[in-house]
């Protein structure tokens, strides 16, 4: 057999180089999709933390940019592309049910207004409803009350105005080892350096993904559906929390996770139970964050209502609550938009100690987080 000729082999390394940029070129692109969830909370999450220094926090990134995705259908111009910019498309937000997790869209209008036909029939599975603004209020906030088992009953506390656009989220995960009630036990947890509460803390030992970095202890907790994790995070001794959430980005967050190694330890974690989480305003983060045009009289929303007027954002409502206990995780989040007219293997390395006693960060999403459905300050967890 011939060797081959010196122009086949340069054709096959122009091949081959031509393959490699191509698939660099996907791998940069993926990620960056991908991180719209870390990119968009992390932003968010700082600036609701600059006006919330105290208390625990919590959002759900991607109930919030599913709720924002989709009046953007409705959008044109630049209202359109800097709702997007933040959000993504909202075909391309990955909305499917799971086991553990479901996803609902309710669209209220107000009496005697008429959607378009092509935006309502861009949501096919959501559930529409026409009455007075009187009566909005109540079936906003019942719609809510069903779609989350009552986790969380009110989203809204005034009626609304033209239009209401409301996503939620619903969530009860199992641990994938659960943590044993009689290993439960009270303990203090440092608010501050100097001010304790007594709060009962659940324990686990076995094998973990967790990693010890210059900023803290990284720790994850399978669920057993949906290849779902908790993430924790517990800033090192002197780190305030605070200090470190200005500092944090969606990156730095998962290259924390990818530093995860499964290892041997012990985990001590809070019972928490937040179910009177207080209504968040969204609109000033928003706002700062990059998404001003649909809250003026300048907005662009001409493809949510055959009626032509000219529909501006008033307001962005999220309500949250989460529950975590030695089973699992319970945790549920509505966001409303109201619209209205205007002009590796097992370590041989010692096992860890990981307790949670003093202020702490989770998510709740994929191994990844590339999808991030919760993320929560934790501050005091007898609040």
């Amino acid at each position: 057999m011939f060797p081959p000729s010196s122009s086949r082999i340069h054709r096959l390394i122009a091949t081959f180089v031509l393959l490699v940029v191509c698939a660099q070129a996907w791998a940069q692109e993926k990620p960056d999709e991908n991180a719209k969830d870390a990119r968009f909370g992390f932003a968010l999450l700082q600036q609701q933390a600059k006006t919330q220094k105290t208390g625990n926090l919590l959002l759900a990134p991607r109930n919030i940019r599913t709720a924002l995705a989709a009046v953007a259908v409705g959008a044109e111009g630049e209202t359109r592309r800097e709702i997007l910019d933040k959000t993504n498309d909202y075909d391309a937000i990955d909305n499917a049910n799971g086991k553990s997790f479901t996803n609902a869209l309710h669209l209220w209008v107000k009496k005697d207004y008429v959607l378009q036909e092509k935006f309502r029939n861009h949501f096919s599975s959501a559930r529409v409803d026409s009455t007075t603004p009187e009566k909005g209020l109540n079936v906003i906030n019942n719609y809510v009350r069903e779609q989350t088992k009552g986790k969380i009953t009110r989203v809204l506390d005034k009626s609304p105005e033209t239009f209401v656009l409301t996503s939620v989220f619903d969530f009860e995960g199992k641990w994938s080892s659960p943590f044993r009630p009689e290993s439960t036990a009270p303990d203090a947890f440092f608010v501050t350096p100097e001010k304790t509460r007594t709060v009962r803390f659940m324990r686990n030992f076995g094998h973990f993904d967790y990693a010890q970095t210059a900023e803290g202890q990284w720790l994850r907790l399978p669920y057993r559906e949906d290849d779902l994790v908790m993430t924790l995070f517990l800033p090192k001794p002197g780190l305030d929390i605070n200090r470190w959430l200005q500092t944090v980005t969606g990156d730095s967050w998962r290259a924390g996770v990818q530093a995860l190694k499964y290892q041997k330890g012990e985990v001590k974690l809070p019972r928490l139970s937040f179910r009177k989480q207080p209504v968040q305003e969204l609109k000033p983060a928003l706002q700062t964050i990059g998404i001003r045009r649909a809250f003026t009289d300048a907005a662009q929303f001409t493809g949510i209502t055959q009626t032509p007027v000219p529909l501006k954002i008033f307001s962005v409502r999220h309500a949250t609550m989460l529950e975590i206990d030695e089973q699992g995780t319970k945790a549920a989040a509505a966001t409303s938009v109201i619209m209205g007219i205007g002009a590796a293997g097992p370590s041989r390395e010692e096992p860890f100690r990981m307790k949670l006693d003093r202020p702490f960060f989770l998510t709740i999403g994929d191994a990844q987080n590339h999808k991030i459905l919760f993320m929560a300050v934790i501050r005091d967890p007898s609040q």
